[in-house]
């Protein structure tokens, strides 16, 4: 399916499988709603917040104690806490914001990935240093089969690797 905004509408000439969006709407924006897909009476910001890698915000928000609540909430389609959504938009102060404010440094999402899983399969050196120095287990989730050591040898991320490693041999 193709993702058009409206003005395009036009360039794409009547072709089968195009979503128009209205102009105010990027494509990055729709993509991003549907990352977030929350019920209306969910609060979501701070998932948004997380994703989009606004951490001016997320302190902001994590500053009022009515919205710890949704610290560890996990919002659909794959049941992402803030936390998770943060290291996939890839800012690490947000990672830094909510592993300050308690956030669950084990919470997975559906498909059994935590943060530091998601972290190395994007290569995100930095992001793992906060989340491993943070006691994030660097052996991931049970609920997968797959841990970030493994994923990191896989695709030769050396320094994901060394930064794993170092972590397992500490904890022997």
């Amino acid at each position: 399916m193709l993702l058009v905004p409206t003005s395009a509408r036009a360039a794409a000439g009547g072709m089968a499988n195009t979503v128009e969006l209205p102009l105010q709407i990027s494509a990055h924006a729709y993509l991003m709603n549907h990352m977030v897909d929350a019920d209306d009476d969910d609060d979501v910001r701070l998932h948004l917040a997380a994703l989009c890698g606004d951490d001016k915000g997320l302190r902001q928000i994590t500053a009022d104690p009515q919205y710890i609540q949704w610290l560890n909430y996990r919002v659909r389609p794959y049941m992402s806490p803030p936390l998770r959504l943060a290291v996939s938009g890839g800012n690490p102060e947000c990672v830094e914001v909510l592993v300050s404010a308690g956030a669950d440094i084990e919470l997975e999402d559906v498909k059994g990935q935590t943060p530091i899983f998601v972290a190395t399969c994007q290569k995100k050196l930095e992001i793992m240093k906060i989340l491993l120095e943070a006691g994030a287990n660097p052996e991931g989730s049970r609920k997968n089969r797959c841990s970030p050591l493994l994923i990191a040898v896989r695709d030769g991320f050396s320094d994901g690797v060394k930064g794993v490693s170092r972590v397992c041999e500490v904890v022997l």
